[in-house]
């Protein structure tokens, strides 16, 4: 999703006219809009390194001896900057890199340091050996999703989430309803509506989605929230 990506300096992601409006449509609180902003702002700050895709190691190498071996690579690429690849081959503990034209060819240029990409953890991520040096293209190639028919959006459910939290706050179950006179039996309900013009606004261009997309994203968040033990009521 084109998600409003920025660096929010914890002043939240809506204008003060977006929070009225939020406030006035779903009947909620200065306070918790205010809240809501910072919580979304938070999430889809710069810095925040939020699970997109699942890249593995052991498919990079094996696309990687492919490619040395002239094999066709039929993908799409994913990622364009030569910073984030080469960070991303850090992170998956590979030696490989992508030199920068002005770079000489032992230099390796990185956007931030390999435990910045979510999901490294306290790993050890040093390289021994030199590094080898790729190609832009071949790079691109192998640093793709696993399965991207299989992928999801965890910007999303994790914008998702801040709004459950809010809507907890709020007094609001975690629950939705279906409307029968709505095309399809559409899903809805106030959670539902809130978080649909939440994903509005923070996507540019504005993105509608569908209150069944939404509905899945709600109830991973519930047992997320649940696990974390913020509010017992949930267990």
């Amino acid at each position: 999703m084109p998600f409003r990506i920025a660096d929010y300096r914890e002043a939240g992601i809506f204008r003060d006219e977006e929070q009225r409006t939020l406030a006035e449509k779903h009947g909620l609180s200065a306070e918790h809009v205010n809240e809501l902003s910072l919580l979304v702002g938070n999430a889809l700050d710069v810095g925040s390194y939020v699970t997109f895709v699942r890249i593995s190691r052991s498919r990079v190498q094996r696309d990687l001896e492919r490619a040395f071996n002239r094999e066709r690579l039929r993908a799409d690429p994913l990622l364009d900057d030569i910073g984030v690849l080469n960070q991303v081959f850090a992170a998956l503990s590979l030696p490989y890199f992508v030199p920068m034209p002005e770079d000489s060819s032992d230099a390796v240029h990185m956007a931030g340091p390999p435990e910045a990409i979510w999901g490294t953890g306290t790993r050890d991520l040093a390289i021994s050996g030199p590094h080898i040096p790729v190609t832009l293209n071949v790079a691109r190639k192998v640093l793709v999703p696993d399965n991207r028919r299989n992928e999801y959006d965890s910007r999303r459910r994790f914008v998702v989430q801040q709004c459950c939290y809010v809507a907890l706050d709020a007094g609001w179950q975690l629950s939705f309803t279906t409307d029968a006179r709505l095309t399809r039996d559409q899903r809805t309900g106030p959670l539902v509506e809130l978080i649909k013009d939440v994903l509005r606004l923070v996507t540019d261009p504005p993105q509608l989605i569908s209150g069944e997309t939404i509905i899945g994203d709600i109830k991973i968040a519930r047992t997320s929230i649940a696990r974390n033990g913020d509010y017992p009521a949930l267990k």
